[in-house]
């Protein structure tokens, strides 16, 4: 008669047991860094190695009691019409695909193996990874990002930097006191505006559709300037405000750079007062 053989499984961490304690003492068991830890802790069922004499089960089992797992030993002769997930290791009756993270189990044939502290994985750590692009595989993946360690941090920031930058374009944009679309022939390019209110702010901008290389400035009727850049050629955006020292008729001059070798150019530029938005601002600083 065949000798029985068992596997090892783990279903969670004890009760009173930290999970960082627990995650420490697992690495200083396992001693493979690529070995994903997370499954081990779920309450979910994971079976972690198999096809082991009983002797060698019961080793297993002490090894992940000390590290304050709970873990247990199941014959696998018991086990009837029923299968190991090759990603996640978790059991459950024979289908096509993981109940738990949905891959498809024909498809992932030839993939990496999830027993922990196997030789063949210690010898070739990541070997037999594949991508898998279908439906299942791409919820897959955006679950264990969500698992790393400050994942959901950074995308609950990314979203909040995203819905930020909406809200800005659509409610904080302030008031349009002048606008055109110039084509850029000569020295005599500009955009005028009055001033009424001295203590507003306003804010320039300048949009091309490239990078071109661009003079701004900013004068009065007096020929006062008031800015001044001749580096225009960074970015395609740049926006600067302007506090005018008293009222009346201001000009935003917009010429070919020095070095520019574009016989025209077209720059939109826009004036605005009341604006509130800060992102921008902090972009058009950094010229980002």
């Amino acid at each position: 008669m065949p000798e029985a053989r068992y596997e090892v499984v783990t279903k969670g961490i004890m009760d009173g047991e930290n999970s960082e304690e627990v995650r420490a003492r697992l690495a200083k068991l396992i001693k493979n860094k690529n070995v994903n830890l997370d499954p081990i802790i779920d309450k979910a069922e994971l079976v972690v190695k198999k096809n082991l004499d009983l002797e060698s089960a019961k080793k297993y089992r002490d090894g992940f009691h000390r590290a304050g797992v709970i873990c247990e030993l199941r014959r696998q002769d018991d086990i009837l019409e029923a299968m190991v997930c090759p990603n996640c290791g978790f059991r459950q009756p024979k289908a096509e695909a993981c109940i738990r993270c949905g891959i498809m189990i024909e498809k992932y044939k030839g993939g990496h193996k999830t027993e922990v502290g196997s030789e063949e994985d210690r010898a070739n750590p990541g070997a037999g990874e594949k991508e898998t692009w279908s439906r299942e595989g791409i919820l897959s993946k955006l679950s264990d990002i969500w698992s790393l360690r400050g994942g959901p941090v950074a995308i609950i920031l990314i979203a909040l930097f995203v819905a930020y930058s909406i809200f800005e374009a659509i409610w904080l944009r302030g008031d349009l006191v002048a606008s055109r679309t110039l084509t850029i022939t000569g020295p005599n390019n500009f955009v005028q505006f009055r001033v009424k209110k001295p203590s507003q702010e306003y804010l320039i901008r300048i949009r091309t559709r490239k990078k071109r290389k661009l003079s701004v400035r900013l004068v009065d009727t007096k020929g006062t300037v008031y800015y001044k850049d001749n580096e225009y050629a960074s970015h395609k955006t740049r926006s600067f405000a302007f506090k005018p020292p008293s009222s009346g008729t201001y000009r935003v001059y917009v010429e070919s750079g020095p070095l520019s070798f574009t016989t025209y150019a077209r720059a939109s530029v826009s004036v605005y007062t009341n604006d509130r938005r800060v992102l921008t601002k902090i972009l058009d600083r950094f010229k980002i």
